[in-house]
């Protein structure tokens, strides 16, 4: 197993090897599983950098996209990025959205409704701008399954420190599993409810890699295990290393679950 003695990563690239390339294949596997009729108009709630952005428009084949988020810094990098006369991206929150009512086709959130602030307020601002028997989806992590990449993390960590457990993605989200994904889309109102799993496959090229993603200080693991004595931190890095499928040139592959849901808005 190589030292913990290596440099840092930062956050951008933390979190790109923790969950944002993974998302981009769910996000592929997403639109193809909604398989909506090409030319609608969709709206994308916390549209971030782009992941699921560039799956609209390259599986969806909107005839307009907007995309919202409070980040003025994703929005800078996803416009940026993502050069699409069909695409614009403006700065705004899940509970105020700022168009008319019926705007909206299908409205997508990815990785969303865990950080809602107020969550009757966000769906019915959601099935405002919808329009009748529109479509609202969108996915989140299994974590407390499937999403391997930071499941096994929390496992070696909790194994070494029940403390952990209070920080665990599984026990401080509520909407990770199909269950609460599928009583939130019907509390608020909709119809034709279904829940899937999506999956993709993560690689790791090393267990350095790995471990420094985990414990960048941008992510809730990160700050718990870097608050730990060395001992503690040493505990879980190798209980962690040794729960691996590893290669013999030391790469590994995880899986990464998530939950999509889906329902259709008042006709």
């Amino acid at each position: 197993m190589t030292s913990s003695l290596v440099k840092p990563m930062g956050a951008t690239e933390a979190y790109d090897w923790r969950a944002g390339r993974w998302s981009q294949a769910v996000g592929q596997s997403f639109v193809e599983w909604l398989s909506c009729p090409s030319g609608l108009r969709w709206l994308e709630i916390g549209c971030g950098a782009g992941a699921l952005s560039r799956a609209i428009l390259e599986k969806g084949e909107p005839g307009k996209l907007i995309g919202i988020d409070p980040s003025k810094e994703d929005l800078a990098q996803t416009r940026q990025t993502l050069r699409d006369g069909r695409a614009e991206f403006q700065q705004g929150v899940m509970e105020a959205l700022p168009f008319p009512d019926g705007s909206f086709d299908v409205i997508a959130a990815g990785l969303v409704f865990n950080f809602l602030k107020d969550t009757p307020l966000a769906f019915g601002e959601m099935q405002r701008v919808a329009v009748p028997d529109g479509c609202l989806a969108g996915y989140v992590w299994d974590f407390a399954g499937e999403m391997q990449v930071v499941r096994r993390f929390w496992d070696a960590a909790i194994a070494v420190d029940s403390a952990a457990a209070q920080a665990d993605q599984a026990v401080i989200f509520p909407y990770c599993t199909p269950e609460a994904l599928r009583q939130l889309f019907l509390v608020s109102g909709l119809r034709d409810v279904d829940v899937q799993p999506i999956s993709a496959t993560a690689r790791f090229p090393d267990f350095v890699t790995y471990w420094r993603a985990l414990t960048a200080e941008d992510w809730t693991g990160g700050r718990f295990v870097n608050a730990l004595p060395e001992i503690a931190r040493q505990a879980i890095r190798k209980r962690l290393y040794e729960s691996l499928p590893l290669q013999d040139d030391g790469s590994f592959v995880l899986m990464t679950r998530a939950w999509a849901v889906r329902g259709t808005t008042d006709g």
